[in-house]
């Protein structure tokens, strides 16, 4: 199994998009995907979107995360995610530096 990557953090707007993406093969049985963003003083996140009206929605495995961009701004920032698959709840974790843009 290959982890997950992170590819951008921008901000667009009044928000901050995270995109990533997870490996095709493997992504199947994921039924959550979270992110948390920390710059300094500032931390947010949130999960990419799983249900459509109340049903299971066709995830791609290239995703995106928006959520307010608060006190964030340009520069060095880390990136958490945590990727959970239906079967045996197998959590993934992994965290990587990225530049806001």
């Amino acid at each position: 199994m290959v982890r997950p990557n992170f590819h951008a953090v921008n901000i667009v707007g009044n928000e901050v998009e995270v995109t990533g993406e997870s490996d095709p093969a493997e992504f199947k049985d994921v039924i959550s995907i979270r992110v948390v963003l920390v710059q300094e003083s500032a931390t947010d996140g949130g999960n990419v979107d799983l249900e459509v009206n109340r049903r299971r929605a066709v995830l791609d495995p290239n995703w995106s995360v928006r959520f307010p961009k608060g006190d964030f701004k340009p520069g060095p920032a880390v990136v958490f995610g945590i990727q959970t698959h239906e079967e045996n709840f197998l959590t993934l974790t992994w965290a990587e530096s990225k530049n806001i843009t």
